[in-house]
C-alpha cells in the first residue's frame, strides 16, 4: 500500500491500526492517506493510557475498531452518529450515542454525559455550520487541558452543496481562519479583536490538507523576557547628523515609524544615513 499511496506507512502509528483493519468481513472505514500522520502528532502520547476519544460519524464502525486498535485497550472510545444502526457498535470499551450535531439539545446532553476527554474528531456531516456548533460546545466544555480537536473533511468548506464556497464567511475554514484573530489578541493592538474564550483557551491552530488541528491549553498574556546584559546602540547611526535631537524624538513616533517601515523610499533613505555613518 507504500507504493500506491506515498503518504501511508502501514507499517506504524494509526496507519498500522487502520490496517489491521482490512478484509472483507471487517467493519470499513475510509480515511485521507494524509491523516494518519496528523493523528499521530497528536494522539502518540496517548498509546496505552486511559485517554478517551470521542468521535462524532461513525458510518460503518470501522473508525472505532481502528481507536481501539491505536490506543489499546484501556482507552476510553466515544462514537456518535444519526444512525440508529449504529449502537450496534457498543461494547465495554465503547459507548454509542445516537443524535444529530446539528441539534443544539442534544449536543448539550452529549455534553453533560461523555465528561472530559483528550482527543475530539469531527468526522460527521462535515456541513461547516455543524461542524462550528460542535466545536464551540465540546471545545470548550469537554476537550481537556492539552487536548487536541481535530475537523476533518474540511474541503466541503469550499462546496457549496455544502454551504460552503471559497471565502465563504460561514465556512468551517474562514471560522478557524478568524480564530488565528482571537489567538492573537494580545498583540494585535485592535479594538476589533477583543479577548474571546478562543484567545483564552486556543493555544495553536494547525491548518492541513483538508484538515483543521486545535490545542487546547489555558492561555495568559505572553510577555517578553530577556537575558544577557550587552547591548547595541541602536540611536547611534542617528546622532552624528544634522538635526539628531529632533530625528531621535520622531524616531519614537509610530506614525513616523510606520511611515518608514511602510514607504520605500523613506526606508532607503534611513538605511543610507545609517551606512553613512558607518564609513
Amino acid at each position: 500500500m507504500t507504493g500506491a499511496y506515498p503518504n501511508f506507512d502501514s507499517t506504524a502509528g494509526t496507519a498500522h491500526a487502520f490496517k489491521m483493519n482490512d478484509g472483507a468481513l471487517r467493519r470499513r472505514v475510509r480515511k485521507f492517506d494524509n491523516y494518519f500522520a496528523i493523528y499521530d502528532s497528536c494522539m502518540a502520547p496517548l498509546v496505552g493510557t486511559d485517554a478517551s476519544l470521542i468521535e462524532i460519524g461513525v458510518q460503518h464502525g470501522g473508525s472505532l475498531d481502528m481507536w481501539r486498535n491505536y490506543l489499546g485497550p484501556s482507552a476510553r472510545i466515544i462514537g456518535v452518529d444519526i444512525n440508529e444502526d449504529c449502537r450496534q457498535f457498543a461494547d465495554d470499551q465503547t459507548q454509542i450515542f445516537i443524535g444529530d450535531q446539528s441539534d443544539a439539545a442534544f449536543l448539550a446532553e452529549l455534553s453533560h454525559e461523555i465528561g472530559q476527554v483528550d482527543v475530539v474528531i469531527d468526522d460527521g456531516s462535515h456541513v461547516p455550520s455543524h461542524q462550528r456548533a460542535t466545536f464551540e460546545r465540546l471545545f470548550y466544555d469537554n476537550l481537556r487541558d492539552g487536548g487536541f480537536y481535530v475537523v476533518e473533511d474540511c474541503h466541503t468548506s469550499y462546496w457549496r452543496h455544502y454551504g460552503g464556497g471559497y471565502h465563504r464567511k460561514d465556512s468551517f475554514i474562514e471560522y478557524s481562519k478568524g480564530l488565528v484573530d482571537a489567538l492573537n489578541h494580545w498583540h494585535a493592538h485592535d479594538d476589533k479583536i477583543p479577548q474571546s474564550p478562543a484567545t483564552d483557551w486556543v493555544a495553536s491552530i494547525t491548518f492541513y490538507s483538508s484538515v483543521v488541528v486545535f490545542q487546547k491549553r489555558a492561555m495568559t498574556k505572553p510577555e517578553a523576557v530577556w537575558t544577557g546584559g550587552r547591548t547595541l546602540d541602536l540611536d547611534a547611526p542617528f546622532k552624528d547628523v544634522r538635526g539628531s535631537s529632533a530625528i531621535l524624538a520622531l524616531k519614537k513616533s509610530e506614525l513616523v515609524q510606520a511611515a518608514v517601515r511602510c514607504n520605500p523610499m523613506l526606508s532607503r533613505a534611513m538605511r543610507r544615513m545609517m551606512t553613512m555613518r558607518r564609513s
